[in-house]
């Protein structure tokens, strides 16, 4: 199946061109599915189709934004070529036995690769060009091992992972997999290790009272932008060798804020507190994924 630039043929109120690949059986062929796309204003979705023996890849993607769910790859070649640097959703796909790599990634990719059984590969889970972390939002994949590590990047010289990596570079890592497969509906809500906590200190035997502000900035051409002021340098004091939690509970949680973040792309909570004119700082960073595309 070829998806190209000019087949997006369905434009609705919202500007976007759909196609869908849905439900398919490919045996036996060159390759699985092919997927072209010129801008996130064309979108696919390939959900529920099964892919066998392809004998170059089972699916290429170049195509930004849009979503492959639930799908099925078994003993094809390679089993995805990830090219664009869109914000393609990889998603409750099980890829098993690859001749060679599950998938390659040839550019900087933003995608969202979670929640996916991966394994039987004969070289690499993960081939890529750049270093990587595959898990989002302290959320990652299975890669078929049920003992620790559950991922092996190269150069690991666990018994388990000698000559049997699951990335091609030491820099490409899979921080938070699983340690078991799960069905498409089947796979946890919360994450798989927990993240790390966002807090300020107060090292010092004494109070230290100052000003807090907290701000959700959105990064874009690698710089921190202004989203939301959260907390507008309200003052407060932290208890001499104590802390205030920034990420849960307490009466500065920022997730206990009215934080909204309106687009996919990556984000942080940003907060700074001033005393005594010096100045600590912190910051939680995080990415959302519009999972409710506009289908």
């Amino acid at each position: 199946i070829y998806l190209d630039y000019s087949d997006y043929y369905f434009t609705d109120s919202t500007s976007i061109s759909k196609s869908y690949i849905l439900n398919n059986s490919l045996v036996d062929n060159s390759a699985g599915i092919l997927v072209a796309s010129r801008t996130l204003n064309q979108i696919a979705l390939i959900k529920d189709n099964k892919i066998f023996n392809s004998t170059t890849v089972g699916m290429y993607l170049n195509a930004p934004g849009s979503l492959m769910i639930s799908n099925f790859l078994q003993d094809n070649h390679d089993g995805i070529y990830l090219l664009s640097k869109g914000k393609e959703i990889i998603e409750y796909n099980t890829i098993l036995g690859e001749l060679e790599n599950i998938f390659y990634v040839f550019t900087d990719s933003e995608s969202k690769v979670t929640h996916n059984n991966f394994s039987g590969q004969s070289k690499y889970g993960v081939f890529s060009a750049i270093p990587l972390e595959i898990s989002v939002n302290n959320q990652g994949n299975f890669w078929g091992r049920t003992e620790k590590p559950y991922f092996c990047e190269k150069g690991n010289q666990n018994a388990s992972c000698i000559d049997n990596w699951d990335s091609n570079r030491a820099d490409v890592i899979d921080s938070c997999p699983y340690n078991q497969s799960y069905g498409p509906n089947q796979w946890p809500s919360s994450p798989v290790c927990p993240p790390p906590q966002s807090k300020i200190t107060n090292n010092e035997n004494f109070d230290l009272t100052g000003n807090l502000t907290m701000k959700l900035q959105v990064k874009m051409s690698d710089v921190w932008i202004d989203e939301q002021i959260v907390i507008d340098a309200q003052q407060l004091t932290i208890p001499a060798n104590d802390l205030i939690k920034l990420d849960v509970g307490g009466n500065y949680g920022w997730n206990l804020q009215n934080i909204q973040a309106h687009f996919s792309g990556d984000y942080r909570v940003y907060v700074s507190f001033e005393f005594n004119g010096q100045k600590i700082e912190d910051d939680w960073e995080f990415r959302v994924f519009s999972d409710t595309a506009p289908w």
